[in-house]
């Protein structure tokens, strides 16, 4: 007989490769440099787990994660998807199931902002940044 496993492993799957997608997106802004910072992407991942843990605790409603993740795969949508059976996606996945299993370091000091060195948003005017790993600028939520 087969052993059912709970629906909340499935979530978790979907989950874990929905992040994958999003630090495999955003760790790949530049078409000339397919070669990819591990550490940028075990940042990339830290800020997003920060961030929806911050907006939990804050009381917001809804799974903050994943719509982190769908807002950050919606503006790479003119990039081409996520080739699933490469090895940069393969290592954003094992990235993305470590830090939604607790046991990624955070490299970031705690921030829950970034974005790539060819942008400067207006959010991230007067702020200084916690980090600078690979092509990101990293920020912490101010209190």
């Amino acid at each position: 007989m087969r052993t059912q496993r709970p629906s909340w492993e499935g979530a978790r799957r979907r989950l874990a490769h929905l992040l994958a997608e999003a630090i495999h997106l955003e760790s790949a802004r530049e078409e000339a440099t397919p070669q990819r910072n591990v550490r940028d992407m075990e940042a990339i991942a830290s800020a997003i787990l920060n961030r929806a843990a911050l907006e939990r605790a804050a009381g917001m409603p809804g799974e903050r994660c994943e719509r982190i993740c769908l807002k950050i795969v919606a503006t790479m949508e003119k990039r081409p998807a996520a080739d699933e059976d490469s090895a940069p996606f393969h290592v954003a996945l094992r990235i993305a199931k470590r830090g939604l299993a607790g046991v990624l370091a955070d490299p970031t000091e705690g921030a829950t902002h970034f974005h790539s060195r060819d942008a400067f948003p207006a959010w991230a005017q007067g702020r200084a940044p916690t980090a600078e790993i690979g092509d990101h600028f990293y920020y912490r939520e101010e209190a």
